[in-house]
């Protein structure tokens, strides 16, 4: 028998998962000047990963999520998701975002 343990979001979770994505890509559009982005979802071990990587400015991250609306509303979604998000950003480098339940 197959014992593989899948993520399971209902209907609200995988909406709120499409919303930070959403909010994560409109961040992207308006102020990272990137030329590239990649979005891999993928699952290992019963984790659900969503990895969003850029090539754009980068930016301060402490200082977004005090101050910026998008990324708090990602933050926001991943509390009510139980989940984790990982920003790691460099003006050389651009963003990766990481977002695992």
């Amino acid at each position: 028998t197959d014992k593989t343990k899948y993520v399971k979001l209902n209907a609200t979770g995988q909406s709120a998962l499409l919303n930070a994505l959403n909010e994560i890509l409109d961040n992207i559009d308006k102020h990272s000047e990137a030329t590239q982005v990649s979005v891999v979802l993928s699952e290992e071990a019963g984790k659900l990963t969503l990895q969003v990587d850029e090539n754009g400015r980068g930016f301060d991250v402490k200082t977004s999520i005090t101050k910026g609306t998008g990324i708090r509303k990602v933050i926001a979604i991943m509390t009510y998701l139980d989940g984790d998000l990982d920003i790691v950003s460099d003006s050389k480098k651009g963003t990766q975002y990481g977002l695992k339940l």
